[in-house]
C-alpha cells in the first residue's frame, strides 16, 4: 500500500521517479481539500516539476520493504497478520459471515439445487442442459435442453420447473446455485421473489450437489460420451438419461435407493424390508455369517446444504 501511495504522489507531480531507500531531503508534498496530492514547488529549468515529501513519506520510502512477495509476507507476520489466499480474496462479502439459519432438508421440495452444463455437437456446436435437483431425495425435479445458456433460457427453465412441481408462494422453497451470471440476473431474482422462493446464500463449504449430479449423468450414465448430431438428438438423449437416473439408478448418498423412491417417501419402507430379508437369509444360512451378525441399513436422513449446517 505504501508503494502505491508513493507512485500516485509522483504521478500527480508530473513525473514518475525510481524511488530509492534514501529520499531527497528537499522534497515535500501537500494534499488539497479533495485529498489529491499537489506540488508545492515551481517547475525547474528542465521543465520537470520538483516535488517535496513530508517526513512521514520520506520514512515510508526509506523503510518500507516491497521488493518481493516474501517481504510482504514477512511484514504481515511481524504485524500478526496473514495474507489472504486467492479463494478468500475473491470470495463474496456474504461468505465471510455465515448466516445463523441452518439450511436442512428433511423432506422433498424444501431445498433445490440447480445448474447448467454444456455438451458438444458436430461442427463445433454446443448445447446446454439445465437441471434442478432436490437435495433431500437427489431426484431431478426438472431438466431441459437449450441451444445457449442465456438469462432468458435460465428464467424459462426455472419458471417451467416451478410450475411443473406446483411450487407456490407459500411453499417455503429454498433454491441454491453456483451464483453464476444467469443465476444472479435481475430477471431471475425478480421471478423467484414473485414466486416466494428464497435464494440460498453462497458460503464456503457448500456441498456440490449439482456438480455431483452432472458427474453421475456424464460418467456413470454416459451423457457426455457422444458428440450429438443435432439439438433434437441431444434433447432426446438427455431426457432418456434423466429418466434412467431418477427411476433406475441406486444412489449411494441416499441409502442405495432410487431417487424417485426417496422422493415419493418410500425409502424407509424399502430399507426396512431389506433388513428383514437380510435377517431371514442369515437364519437360513448361519454358516455364512461368522459373527452371527449382518450390516443393518438405515435411511439417509436429513440432507444439509452446507457442512456447517450439520453442526
Amino acid at each position: 500500500m505504501g508503494r502505491a501511495l508513493l507512485i500516485a504522489a509522483a504521478k500527480s507531480c508530473g513525473s514518475l521517479h525510481n524511488f530509492s531507500r534514501e529520499a531527497p531531503s528537499n522534497l515535500s508534498m501537500m494534499v488539497d481539500s479533495k485529498g489529491k496530492a499537489q506540488s508545492t514547488s515551481p517547475s525547474n529549468s528542465a521543465g520537470k516539476a520538483p516535488y517535496k515529501l513530508t517526513a512521514h513519506y520520506r520514512h515510508l520510502v526509506s523503510t518500507t520493504r516491497y521488493s518481493s512477495e516474501e517481504n510482504e509476507r514477512s511484514i504481515l507476520r511481524e504485524q500478526g497478520m496473514k495474507k489472504a489466499t486467492n479463494s478468500e480474496a475473491l470470495a463474496p462479502a456474504n461468505t465471510q459471515d455465515a448466516p445463523e439459519r441452518k439450511y436442512v432438508a428433511t423432506a422433498p421440495n424444501q431445498i433445490w439445487s440447480w445448474g447448467v452444463a454444456k455438451y458438444a455437437g458436430i461442427a463445433d456446436k454446443e448445447f446446454c442442459l439445465f437441471v434442478c435437483e432436490d437435495i433431500y431425495s437427489r431426484y431431478v425435479v426438472g431438466a431441459k435442453a437449450y441451444y445457449v445458456d442465456t438469462v432468458e433460457s435460465a428464467v424459462d427453465f426455472i419458471d417451467h420447473v416451478l410450475q411443473a412441481n406446483n411450487i407456490g408462494p407459500s411453499s417455503g422453497l429454498v433454491l441454491h446455485s453456483s451464483h453464476g451470471k444467469v443465476m444472479q440476473a435481475e430477471e431471475m431474482l425478480s421471478l423467484l421473489k414473485e414466486r416466494g422462493v428464497e435464494v440460498a446464500p453462497k458460503r464456503r463449504g457448500d456441498k456440490p450437489y449439482v456438480s455431483g449430479l452432472f458427474s453421475t449423468l456424464n460418467r456413470n450414465l454416459g451423457l457426455k460420451s457422444s458428440v450429438y448430431v443435432s439439438f433434437e438428438a441431444f434433447a432426446e438423449a438427455a431426457e432418456a438419461v434423466i429418466d434412467r437416473y431418477n427411476n433406475f439408478f441406486f444412489h449411494n448418498q441416499i441409502g442405495m435407493v432410487r431417487p424417485a423412491e426417496r422422493h415419493a417417501g418410500k425409502d424407509v419402507e424399502i430399507i426396512a424390508q431389506r433388513n428383514k430379508d437380510h435377517e431371514q437369509y442369515r437364519k437360513e444360512h448361519p454358516e455364512r455369517f461368522i459373527s452371527g451378525k449382518f450390516l443393518v441399513e438405515v435411511p439417509a436422513g436429513p440432507q444439509y446444504l452446507n457442512k456447517a449446517d450439520a453442526e
